[in-house]
Formats: C-alpha cells, sequence, structure tokens
C-alpha cells in the first residue's frame, strides 16, 4: 500500500477541446508523480478509452463519481487546464467532482485554482497542507 496521500484532479473536459485538456491533467500528473508527494487520480485517462468505445457522457460521469466513493481521498484539485495561450477553467463536471469529495470526505484538502496561480502554486499549496 502506498504511504502517499491518495487525491484526485478535477480540471475541464468538454468545455473547450477535449484533447488539450486530456493533455493538461497528463503534464499534472507527471509533475505529481515526479514530486513523488501525493498519488494522484486523474479521470481524463477515460478520454483514451472513450476514443476507442465511445459511451454517453453519463456513463462518463456515474463512473467517476463511483470511483470518487470507492478511493479513499485526501485530497483534491480543482485546475484549470493551461497550454500555452490555452486556457480553459468552465466544467460543471469538475466542479461537481469537487463537491462529491466535499460531501464524502469532509476531512479532504480542497484546493481551488485560482486565475492567478500558476501549476506550481498550487502544488505547493496542496503539499504544504499535508
Amino acid at each position: 500500500m502506498s504511504s502517499r496521500p491518495c487525491g484526485y484532479v478535477a480540471s475541464p473536459y468538454t468545455k473547450g477541446d477535449p484533447c488539450i485538456n486530456t493533455n493538461f491533467q497528463m503534464r499534472v500528473f507527471d509533475k505529481i508523480i515526479d514530486d513523488g508527494i501525493v498519488l494522484p487520480y486523474m479521470p481524463l485517462w477515460s478520454h483514451f478509452q472513450h476514443t476507442a468505445f465511445p459511451r454517453p457522457y453519463e456513463d462518463w460521469i456515474a463512473y467517476d463519481n463511483e470511483m470518487i466513493a470507492s478511493l479513499d481521498i485526501k485530497w483534491i484539485l480543482r485546475l484549470t487546464a493551461e497550454c500555452g495561450e490555452y486556457s480553459e477553467s468552465r466544467s460543471s463536471g469538475a466542479d461537481a467532482e469537487v463537491e462529491l469529495v466535499k460531501k464524502l470526505f469532509p476531512d479532504a484538502i480542497v484546493i481551488i485554482q485560482n486565475e492567478e496561480d500558476d501549476l506550481e502554486t498550487v502544488l505547493m499549496d496542496l503539499y504544504s497542507s499535508l
């Protein structure tokens, strides 16, 4: 079993460009794994499953909600997807994931990225909160 606290990265998928949004989560995953402090769950990896075997949006929401309930979540990040000049923050799905984590795991650390915060700042906030 991992001694690193498990958490969830919530960010846009269907608003803006789903491929860029997924690439963003992959870059976040890589950074978090390199840092070696926490263990992230990245819901946008389902993008690759969806490209091969498309399912309705509601199926993916149900899947993510069930995954949230099955994990021992200690933290959640609500991020803006960014890539060069591209920036997308709107996401009713990511906002709902944050609310579900708050409900199921009231002691979880919740960090919501502000417009002026870069990824490094958000991660430092998370790591210093543990």
